[in-house]
């Protein structure tokens, strides 16, 4: 029931008063299907799990986000559902694949490495790429796939990849276009697979980032999606945060000296992936009722000293702590707030950590975020 509880949080879901419009708006809903996101939220907040598990259209959902659009209580039935996938796959429920699964088993195919693929035979002579190094990386998606396996409908996706690629020869880029591309992962990832899709996602972001590019571009509607929102956590980024002791001046000469002061001081913790939110975090040791220090301080200990820390405008959700004393673990704390009396002199050291989903003691992509420079406890004077 515990992941029931959190998926109500971070979805509300508790905010539903039970209007409809959700439904209404629904267009699987609209051509007489059954689907009904009012019923599974209304089964989420009544805890019914077994109901959820059983209800086959919780795989219908087509994650237009039209429902998103039109709540007047701001659920996010989109995030629901998939949390709701994860959790279902995780107790066992295997959904129906469309097509007869072969584009799932290509997908996981393409998750466990070694197959061999020839995907730019597409590529016709008037077309110029770069094989492996560019400042533009054009994503193909799965078009290739596509024609061959859907010869009965004449498609022709290929046809708009070389389009694409013909319209930006003529704005002068030479895209990089890799033969060793894989699938973005999309369906796995909202069938529930999480695990396939994890393997899809670390190929494809190092793939981008070994070619140097700074632009990826993609004619696939859920690939972009994908690379937007999914992908966010495989970004690799690093950048490092300076807590200053006032804001900075105007004139550039004053501004490098606070900026200086603030790096001397060890006020500085760094951060990978999204680091934006991270712009955010606090951290501090503090006496109840007394002073505050910030990062890299030297600290006299005393009876009370604690570690307080947390985000100023979000996140709210998906968020762990560990407290590392000389080098050693010493805690976990579940976020986003962080509270942690010092017990003994020492180096502390707070590292943050972003989660997708947690059921009781098991974390889905629990994976590094931030990592602060750290506090140094010393003895209490005198001892």
């Amino acid at each position: 029931m515990q992941e029931l509880g959190s998926a109500i949080q971070q979805t509300r879901a508790w905010a539903c008063y039970d209007c409809g419009k959700c439904t209404a708006t629904c267009p699987i809903a609209r051509v007489g299907g059954a689907q009904s996101p009012r019923r599974h939220v209304m089964a989420v907040n009544l805890r019914k799990e077994q109901d959820l598990l059983e209800d086959k259209t919780l795989f219908s959902c087509l994650t237009c986000a039209l429902c998103d659009e039109r709540c007047p209580a701001q659920v996010a039935y989109t995030d629901l559902v998939l949390k709701l996938r994860l959790m279902a796959r995780s107790k066992g429920v295997e959904p129906d694949c469309p097509h007869g699964g072969a584009l799932h088993s290509l997908m996981r195919m393409m998750a466990r490495g070694g197959m061999k693929q020839d995907r730019l035979q597409w590529l016709t002579e008037d077309l110029e790429t770069s094989p492996e190094k560019g400042d533009v990386f054009y994503w193909t998606g799965c078009t290739m796939y596509f024609d061959a396996l859907f010869t009965e409908f004449q498609v022709q996706t290929l046809n708009g990849t070389r389009s694409a690629l013909s319209l930006l020869n003529r704005l002068g880029i030479s895209p990089v276009v890799s033969r060793d591309e894989r699938c973005c992962g999309h369906d796995l990832l909202w069938n529930g697979d999480y695990g396939n899709f994890e393997l899809l996602a670390k190929h494809n972001t190092d793939l981008v980032a070994r070619s140097g590019a700074g632009l990826l571009l993609t004619s696939c509607a859920e690939c972009a999606r994908t690379w937007r929102l999914a992908y966010e956590p495989f970004f690799k980024s690093v950048v490092n945060h300076v807590e200053l002791s006032m804001p900075l001046p105007a004139d550039p000469d004053a501004a490098s000296a606070v900026l200086a002061n603030g790096i001397r001081a060890g006020s500085v913790f760094i951060s990978m992936g999204d680091t934006r939110l991270a712009r955010n975090f606090v951290l501090q040791l503090a006496v109840p009722g007394g002073s505050r220090f910030g990062i890299g301080s030297y600290v006299n200990w005393e009876p009370g000293l604690y570690l307080r820390g947390g985000f100023w405008g979000g996140p709210n959700k998906g968020v762990l702590y560990r407290v590392v004393r000389d080098g050693e673990p010493a805690a976990w704390i579940k976020g986003p707030q962080l509270t942690w009396v010092v017990a003994a002199p020492g180096a502390y050291r707070v590292e943050a950590y972003r989660y997708t989903l947690r059921i009781g003691p098991l974390v889905w992509n629990l994976r590094p975020w931030i990592f602060a420079n750290p506090f140094r406890v010393t003895p209490p004077q005198g001892d």
